[in-house]
C-alpha cells in the first residue's frame, strides 16, 4: 500500500505529476499519452487525479489544445513524452506569441540516437527566433 503520499510512483509519471503539482495545471502545457494527472484537491486536502481535458475539449485534442496555449504564451512550461510528441514543434517560432529562448530539460536520454536527435529537434528548427538551450 501507498503510506508515503502521491508521489511514490516508478519513473517518469511521478515526475509529471510533482511538476504538474508544483507549478500548477494552470501554467504546464502537458502533452503526453496520459487521459489522467495528478492535481491538488479543490478543497486543500490532499490530491485527486483528473482528467487531463478541459471542458469543451476532447481527450483526442488536448495534446494539441496544450501546444497552441505554449506557443501562445498562455503556459510556459511544455512537457512531452514519446507518446505526445509525434510531429509536435516547440520552438520559439518567429510567428508565434511566445517567443522566450527555450529551456529543453532531458531528464534521461534515450537508447536510440535517431530518437534523441528528433527529440532535440522539437524545440530547435528553422524560422526560430534563438536556438534552445539543453541540460541534460
Amino acid at each position: 500500500p501507498n503510506t508515503r503520499g502521491p508521489y511514490v510512483k516508478p519513473g517518469a509519471e511521478a515526475l509529471l505529476d510533482a511538476l504538474v503539482v508544483y507549478f500548477g495545471p494552470e501554467h504546464v502545457a502537458e502533452m503526453t499519452g496520459r487521459s489522467r494527472r495528478l492535481v491538488p484537491a479543490a478543497n486543500g486536502n490532499g490530491f485527486v487525479h483528473t482528467s487531463r481535458a478541459e471542458r469543451g475539449v476532447s481527450i483526442a485534442n488536448v495534446n494539441l489544445t496544450e501546444r497552441r496555449r505554449f506557443q501562445n504564451g498562455e503556459k510556459l512550461i511544455a512537457i512531452i513524452s514519446e507518446a505526445g510528441a509525434t510531429g509536435v514543434s516547440l520552438h520559439a517560432d518567429k510567428n508565434e506569441r511566445n517567443q522566450r529562448r527555450r529551456l529543453h530539460i532531458v531528464p534521461e536520454l534515450g537508447w536510440s540516437a535517431s530518437k534523441v536527435v528528433q527529440q532535440f529537434g522539437r524545440t530547435h528548427r528553422t524560422n526560430q527566433l534563438m536556438p534552445p538551450e539543453y541540460v541534460l
